[in-house]
Parts: C-alpha cells; structure tokens; sequence
C-alpha cells in the first residue's frame, strides 16, 4: 500500500482497486456460498445435542429450493445484496474507493474487502434520528461479512 496517498483524509486499505492475491472469490457467488456454508450450522442459543444441521449449498440457486436451509443465514445473504444495489453508492468514503479502482470487481466482494470501512461508514439512522429496520438488519448481516472476513 502506498503510504503517501490520501484521499479526503484516509488511507485506501488497497489503492485503487489492487486486489489482494490470497482472494479466493472472484464473484458474490463464490463468496457469499462460502459465507452461507460457514454459518449455516452455527446457532447460539441451542445445547449441542439440538443443534440443526443443514447441507452446504455450491450455488445461492439452492436457497430458494425446497430443501431445508438455515434461513437466518440465507437473510444475511439477501441483506448483503441489498446492501451492494441500494445503499452502497450513498457511502461517499467507498464510492471513492469503488470509483477509483483500475480493475473493477464484483460489488459484493469489494464489500467484503473494506468491510470495515463500509461498517464505519454506514449509517443505520434516519434524518430524523429514529432507527431505520431495514439498514439495522443490514448492518447486522455486514458484521457477520466481517467475522467471516477475520476467520480467513
């Protein structure tokens, strides 16, 4: 990383867009199947002997089949796309970086690769200071990202 270079106060965690080379995920698809398939048997508040069990998937299409899938997991996976197509372009600190990159990447795993700071940056309040549900939930899910994210 260069040091010397930055941009409205901070430091880009990669100039513009390098892309480490230890990223096993060139697509949402690869790392959100790995995200679900690392989470899919975690459940907090059960002894281990009630724990449910699930399959891995290999594709997000088996989701929204008939088998039986750890849906909170699956609404982390919705929410962290919902995060990239509605509220991503309104974070200005990542639009930069998003804008500036030389090679473009998929918008899910460029989240994944600042995560923290999409984390420091998103709001989850509305103007009036109330909460808004729908960006708390999505936070939640883009904490989640970040735990995977320092398990690798």
């Amino acid at each position: 990383m260069d040091s010397g270079k930055v941009s409205n106060g901070f430091v880009p965690r990669y100039n513009e867009g390098d892309i480490p080379s230890n990223l096993n995920y060139d697509t949402a698809e690869e790392l959100l199947v790995a995200f679900y398939n690392a989470f899919r048997n975690e459940q907090k508040r059960k002894s281990d002997a009630e724990r449910k069990q699930y399959p891995a998937i290999r594709k997000l299409s088996e989701l929204t089949r008939p088998i039986e899938v750890n849906s909170t997991v699956k609404d982390y996976v919705a929410r962290i796309n919902t995060f990239t197509r509605r509220y991503m372009r309104d974070l200005p600190r990542t639009m930069e970086l998003w804008l500036g990159q030389t090679r473009k990447i998929d918008p899910v795993v460029f989240t994944f690769l600042n995560i923290e700071l999409i984390l420091a940056e998103f709001e989850t309040k509305n103007g009036d200071g109330s909460v808004n549900k729908q960006k708390s939930n999505i936070q939640s899910a883009l904490r989640k990202l970040n735990e995977f994210k320092r398990r690798r």
